[in-house]
């Protein structure tokens, strides 16, 4: 993959850097930015994925997170096991079918959350800071829809 010329995009051959390769590099950015922020509460950039994952969507079991997070149930209940020792999550038996838990955020891990998701939005405004809104707008729906 060509190396980007950091100031103007350009590859050596003085042709456009690839998105690929601009992806990738901003992706390494953020994720060390993110991660210095969640680090502060205890957590790990994808952790705090997790977690938001479970506050938005409320109670559920972890095979819907797994649906909804695209991961594998394996995966899910490890972070689970591991956002519930720091008392971010909790399971509880679901009444309705008790061989199943819910997993829902504690209060501590909703604070986090709210705090973590302040600095984030920050971080994002910086990021976008060089763009209008038109162009904020099309870089959402480009990375939107390339995720679909």
């Amino acid at each position: 993959m060509d190396e980007a010329d950091t100031t103007n995009g350009l590859s050596a051959g003085r042709r456009p850097a690839r998105i690929l390769y601009l992806v990738r590099r901003f992706h390494a950015l953020a994720h060390a930015r993110l991660e210095s922020i969640t680090r502060a509460y205890d957590m790990t950039p994808a952790e705090f994925t997790m977690l938001s994952l479970v506050a938005g969507i409320g109670p559920c079991s972890s095979a819907e997170i797994a649906r909804r997070a695209s991961i594998t149930p394996q995966a899910v209940t490890q972070q689970i096991n591991q956002l519930e020792g720091k008392g971010l999550l909790l399971r509880r038996e679901n009444p309705s079918n008790r061989r199943i838990n819910l997993i829902e955020a504690t209060s501590e891990g909703r604070t986090g959350l709210s705090a973590i998701n302040q600095q984030a939005d920050r971080l994002e405004q910086e990021f976008l800071a060089a763009f209008g809104e038109p162009e904020q707008a099309v870089i959402r729906a480009f990375l939107s829809q390339a995720i679909t």
